[in-house]
């Protein structure tokens, strides 16, 4: 009669059975962790010991003379427990039954199985929206930088990059309706988009990687607004690349100071992130000059200003802020007249924090060349109709992810 045997399983059973347990001893209750030192040196160690259920020797715990060698290497038949635990079960097979280890397996596995499912890495919906020239200036982005992006924040992109084009090249950007022309294509560019998501990955952040006339950015901010589940990457000039270069780096700090009261004829909200905006150019194009002017900057303006994710939300925390102040110490009808310097990712960010209903009409400014006159572009918020209601917004489905 065989009487079962004594050696070790295949290294390839082992490897289920460290990957089914977690790496933690399944004997419940037990917390100990199986593949270091927890207690001294917190050194790699293997702690796990492989217990039969059913015993691969039929004079051993739980030994079956019909089932042990068959049993021996089965994955089914085996736990991964901490030394303690396993001479309990061995030394007590009467107390410890076949029955009773099989649930312990059971609901451990699937335990593991339950978070490691809920956890599910992260991915990322991949959507670069550019427009074609900006300034002259051709504009490329390639889609593999946008991977590599996504990667080497550890997530996956779900899908090859959707591209949105943010220019419409039948009209100069200085004509009256071109700016409204943007504003409609958009949000027909973004249904479709949002829709390809809804269907293929609907619970995943957009990833997005922007390049355009600040206005444009700011509008498509303002479309996608501020609950969809969103990482606004910046694109370095210096290193030509989308990669954060400091992630986790404090991000910079933001100052403002709102007068007390505004009149009805409302206020000039200067950004200056990148380059300072002289007084004089917002004056040159303001009706009134006893229009106050606040200056939105930062103690060390530079192209490279965003180096984190985190920079991106802070932007977002204190923009939101100062709009907050300007909207309790204005009538709701008063215009902010916004002139804007700032990267790219922060103008989208931007146009996230512009409320569909609340906030007072922002009226935005955009200049041609460093140091150009400005001119007036358009007015946000847009209007919420049945029209240009993106109908698949994550904010109509009770999203709060704001972490972006």
């Amino acid at each position: 009669m065989a009487t079962g045997r004594h050696k070790r399983p295949p290294v390839a059973v082992e490897r289920e059975l460290w990957a089914r347990s977690g790496g933690v001893c399944q004997f419940p209750g037990c917390a100990d962790v199986l593949y270091r030192d927890t207690a001294v040196y917190w050194e790699p160690i293997n702690l796990g010991e492989l217990a039969h259920n059913v015993a691969a020797s039929v004079q051993g715990p739980r030994g079956d003379s019909s089932r042990s060698a068959a049993l021996s290497d089965d994955p089914e038949n085996l736990l991964m427990l901490c030394r303690k635990h396993h001479k309990t079960a061995d030394t007590l097979p009467t107390e410890y039954r076949e029955s009773t280890l099989r649930r312990w397996k059971d609901r451990h596995e699937a335990a593991v199985l339950h978070a490691a499912q809920l956890t599910r890495g992260e991915a990322m919906y991949p959507l670069i929206a550019s427009a074609s020239q900006i300034g002259g200036h051709p504009v490329q982005i390639e889609e593999p930088a946008t991977i590599r992006a996504i990667l080497n924040e550890g997530a996956v992109p779900t899908s090859k990059p959707y591209v949105l084009k943010l220019d419409t090249l039948a009209q100069p950007d200085n004509e009256s309706s071109y700016w409204s022309s943007q504003v409609n294509r958009l949000r027909d560019e973004l249904r479709l988009c949002l829709t390809q998501r809804q269907r293929d990955n609907a619970d995943v952040p957009i990833g997005l990687f922007a390049l355009a006339e600040m206005p444009a950015l700011i509008a498509l901010g303002h479309t996608l607004g501020d609950k969809a589940p969103l990482r606004i990457y910046q694109f370095s000039r210096h290193i030509g690349s989308w990669e954060f270069q400091c992630p986790g780096q404090e991000p910079p700090i933001f100052t403002y100071k709102v007068p007390g009261i505004i009149g009805a004829s409302g206020v000039s909200l200067v950004i200056s992130l990148t380059a300072p905006i002289e007084p004089e150019r917002v004056l040159a194009v303001m009706a009134d000059d006893a229009i106050p002017i606040i200056q939105f900057t930062t103690p060390k303006m530079s192209t490279e200003l965003v180096q984190s994710a985190e920079a991106v939300f802070a932007f977002r925390k204190a923009f939101r802020a100062c709009l907050n102040e300007i909207e309790a110490a204005a009538p709701r009808a008063a215009p902010i007249h916004l002139f804007p310097c700032l990267p790219a990712s922060l103008a989208v960010a931007l146009g996230c924090c512009i409320m569909p209903k609340v906030s007072n009409p922002i009226v935005i400014y955009d200049a041609k060349g460093g140091g150009g006159k400005f001119g007036r572009c358009m007015e946000l918020p847009l209007p919420l109709t049945a029209d240009n209601r993106l109908s698949i917004h994550p904010a109509e489905r009770g999203s709060t992810y704001n972490d972006y």
